[in-house]
């Protein structure tokens, strides 16, 4: 891709006759044009198509109602609720029309609640985690659900406590190098959602 910059040159109008002519200078043959190499680079396709490794799922297609739908799930270890069934939580990212998201859905009621999570061997965050209005029970969203996701990328290792589970571990090798991630991550951009 090349950008073509062109320089426009004024005119000139003083009080004679010769004055109201255009200068040699103000001349098409004098606009200077300049050819500058383009600086961006070329966006990669989306991913359509689905797969799974290990504890990772992902898909990724386009709906009738059109734009581009992605998700990739991240199951956690299992773990046991409060009535002593076993259970798996999932850690969702999702990309569509209007919203990227991080959930957590751990398939028992959640509401919002104050959670504990670390990324690695990083520090432990508190903070509010909310419910979704169109939930189904046992989902939750961070407040920032695209920092969370970038906080993500390059961990081996995510951990999270809510107010009605244990301490759910997911394991994130691999996990953010799915073929759909470059969906997430263009997620919002003309011809991604």
């Amino acid at each position: 891709m090349v950008t073509t910059v062109v320089t426009l040159v004024a005119l000139s109008c003083g009080g004679d006759d010769d004055s109201r002519r255009p200068s040699p200078a103000a001349t098409p043959a004098a606009a200077s044009a300049t050819t500058v190499p383009a600086t961006t680079t070329p966006m990669p396709e989306p991913y359509v198509g689905e797969g799974s490794e290990g504890n990772v799922s992902w898909g990724a297609g386009r709906p009738s109602s059109g734009g581009l739908v992605t998700r990739v799930w991240i199951k956690s270890e299992p773990w046991t609720d409060e009535s002593g069934e076993e259970r798996e939580a999932v850690l969702e990212l999702y990309c569509g029309p209007g919203l990227r998201s991080l959930m957590l859905k751990t398939g028992g009621p959640q509401g919002g609640s104050e959670v504990s999570w670390s990324v690695g061997d990083g520090p432990t965050v508190t903070e509010v985690w909310e419910e979704p209005y169109w939930g189904k029970g046992g989902e939750m969203l961070p407040p920032l659900s695209g920092k969370m996701i970038q906080n993500l990328k390059g961990a081996s290792r995510f951990t999270i406590t809510t107010n009605h589970t244990p301490e759910l571990v997911f394991h994130l090798e691999g996990a953010l190098e799915t073929p759909a991630q470059v969906n997430i991550d263009n997620c919002g951009r003309k011809g991604w959602r």
